[in-house]
């Protein structure tokens, strides 16, 4: 479908992919990477595409690693950068 906004996921788990198809699918192409070097990866490649990020802090595991890669898609992305956590705390 022409038109959809297009949203890159930076997020480890894949039930969280598979939620973000089935609530928004119809409506948003998401891009879904499941570590740091893949999102940077599809970042590249769709340069200037992204209407959003939506970016977990811990990928992998349970520590935030995702600091560095935020800071670099936000030197050369203006748009949301969407915080997601599963932690509880």
């Amino acid at each position: 479908m022409e038109g959809k906004k297009k949203v890159l996921v930076v997020e480890d788990e894949a039930s969280v992919h598979d939620m973000y198809r089935r609530q928004m699918g119809e409506r948003i192409e998401f891009l879904s990477a499941r570590s740091i070097e893949e999102g940077e990866q599809l970042f590249a490649e769709h340069q200037g595409q992204f209407d959003a990020i939506v970016m977990d802090a811990c990928v992998p595991g349970d520590r935030p690693t995702t600091g560095p890669l935020v800071e670099r898609f936000r030197a050369a992305f203006a748009g949301p950068i969407i915080a997601t956590s599963g932690m509880e705390k």
